[in-house]
């Protein structure tokens, strides 16, 4: 990864706490779990995130996320 970079996901909150590939490796997933919410991005061939979204809901308890 020679031109890695790091954001944020939601302005003023700790950030992301876990995140997952897709078992077929075309999707990322990672929850943030201050803001309550779930964020996929499509991993392109290149390895270049395109968001797919996000979805709030998430519980208080989530502790970490497995993708499928």
């Amino acid at each position: 990864m020679a031109d890695a970079a790091a954001d944020t996901a939601v302005d003023a909150l700790p950030g992301l706490r876990d995140e997952d590939l897709s078992a077929d490796g075309r999707f990322l997933y990672a929850i943030d779990a201050d803001a309550h919410r779930i964020f996929g991005w499509h991993v392109g061939a290149d390895g270049q995130l395109s968001s797919v979204g996000s979805r709030n809901g998430l519980r208080d308890s989530v502790a970490g996320l497995a993708a499928n």
